[in-house]
């Protein structure tokens, strides 16, 4: 029996946690999922600015528990309005906010490789 194996066609691995804040206008949402290259939210409905795709989007993001304060901009790629979501792509991001995203993906990874040599799973 073969396996078969899923490939993701992703550029950039999505990584589920740390869930970001990203302040878009006056409203806080939190990321599903995120990477180097963009972010999906599954609360759209809490944005008081109604989007599209194509639209671009610019505000500030930051780790859940803090105040979100690295700029970027950002194009909706995609829409799925009966699950609340929405998917962006970066456009442009200050250095800083590269720099973040850099870290957590740096200690997220490096976490996920310690879980793995001890056994656990990812």
């Amino acid at each position: 029996m073969s396996k078969v194996i899923r490939r993701s066609f992703r550029r950039d691995f999505r990584n589920e946690t740390p869930s970001l804040a990203l302040q878009i206008g006056d409203d806080v949402v939190h990321s599903r999922d995120w990477s180097i290259g963009g972010f999906s939210i599954y609360d759209m409905h809490r944005l008081s600015i109604p989007c599209m795709v194509e639209d671009v989007i610019c505000g500030t993001l930051g780790r859940d528990r803090d105040i979100p304060r690295y700029e970027f901009t950002a194009t909706v790629v995609r829409l799925e309005p009966q699950s609340n979501m929405m998917a962006c792509k970066f456009i442009d991001m200050s250095n800083e906010c590269f720099s973040f995203l850099e870290q957590l993906l740096r200690h997220t990874t490096r976490a996920r490789d310690l879980k793995r040599s001890r056994g656990g799973k990812s």
